[in-house]
């Protein structure tokens, strides 16, 4: 299936630590839910990602500022 992407959506959670896991068409996230459909934030996945980035850093080691936002034209 090179070449070929996986729709987003909810697929059963590789990690095993809930149901389901949400794939966004290119990387699971920290989005999972039940069986019964609840849903809530997998905070130990946040924390092995956010230990992951701080460990790379980011260019010349500088935390990069937030983009600015598109102003729609008048």
């Amino acid at each position: 299936m090179t070449g070929q992407r996986v729709p987003a959506g909810w697929y059963p959670d590789p990690l095993e630590r809930a149901a389901w896991r949400y794939w966004d068409g290119e990387r699971w996230n920290a989005r999972v839910a039940d069986e019964n459909q609840h849903t809530w934030v997998d905070q130990e996945f946040v924390a092995e990602e956010r230990a992951r980035a701080e460990a790379f850093g980011t260019p010349e080691g500088t935390v990069a500022p937030p983009p600015e936002p598109e102003l729609e034209p008048e």
